[in-house]
């Protein structure tokens, strides 16, 4: 099977053991269109629940728990909006903005202080913060966000 942008979808099995549930259960990756995967769907969302809920692989959690989503705005002109509700100021170089399709920004070094909201654009030459593509960044049909800390550790996770 293919997914919208034409890619072979593939499952690897060894000794009628599914490899895909065991990467997404061991943390080592996400569930991506699983509206397409319609045999898997439980096994996956199963595997990546536990692995969410054991902070495992690239759910392990930050420290850093007070940057929370404003907005994400998927139409139009499209950006996330993030606050940060620390009472300290955090350096945000060397962090990832991304999306499930791992379209990425990484933050320039910035001082982001205690109460300031943020605007990152997915396309925005003259903003301070933008993926500077030429397409859409977040799906219509849907998406995930995920905001990495400068250890690649996650700060936020949003999924829609």
């Amino acid at each position: 099977m293919r997914d919208n942008y034409g890619r072979l979808l593939a499952f690897v099995f060894i000794d009628d053991k599914n490899i895909n549930v065991d990467l997404v259960r061991s943390g080592l990756a996400h569930t991506f269109e699983l509206n397409k995967l319609s045999k898997y769907v439980k096994e996956l969302k199963d595997a990546e629940y536990y692995a969410m809920a054991n902070q495992l692989g690239i759910w392990k959690k930050s420290n850093i728990t007070c940057i929370k989503l404003v907005d994400l705005k998927i139409s139009g002109v499209e950006k996330v909006v993030l606050k940060n509700e620390c009472n300290f100021s955090i350096q945000l170089k060397n962090w990832i903005l991304e999306d499930e399709s791992h379209n990425r920004f990484k933050f320039p070094s910035y001082l982001f202080k205690p109460n300031e909201t943020i605007e990152i654009y997915s396309n925005n030459k003259t903003a301070r913060f933008s993926f500077n593509k030429n397409y859409q960044i977040w799906n219509k049909e849907g998406d995930s966000l995920f905001l990495r800390d400068s250890e690649g550790l996650l700060v936020l996770f949003y999924r829609y």
